[in-house]
């Protein structure tokens, strides 16, 4: 790869990390979801495996949002099937130190992080 080529590659990568923040900004405003592929679609997140890179960047967000003591704003994007984040959202969790409180599935977790927004 070229200089070139990477320079573009890192305004792209740029571009489509702060096009998910903004989507999620506007998600947050509205107090929506929105599932990993409309996210990944709006985003413009380039091809391939779209929805593996968005997933990457949204536990960075989540590792940027619990070092600034900020609500998750991963957790607004969500499993078409589940309607809730996916299992590596809830390990991410885990492994930043974060548990669910005595008694809450998945389910119950998300919605306490939603309302946090």
């Amino acid at each position: 790869m070229t200089s070139t080529q990477a320079q573009h590659e890192d305004w792209h990568h740029e571009d489509w990390h702060a096009a998910v923040e903004l989507i999620l900004a506007a998600r947050r405003e509205a107090r929506a979801v929105i599932t990993y592929k409309d996210l990944a679609r709006d985003a413009a997140v380039p091809p391939p495996h779209t929805i593996h890179k968005l997933t990457l960047f949204l536990e960075q967000l989540i590792e940027t949002d619990i070092a600034l003591g900020q609500p998750l704003r991963a957790a607004l994007a969500v499993s078409r099937s589940r309607g809730i984040p996916g299992d590596g959202f809830f390990v991410k969790l885990k492994d930043c130190g974060l548990q669910p409180e005595h008694g809450e599935d998945e389910a119950d977790w998300h919605q306490r992080l939603l309302n946090q927004l």
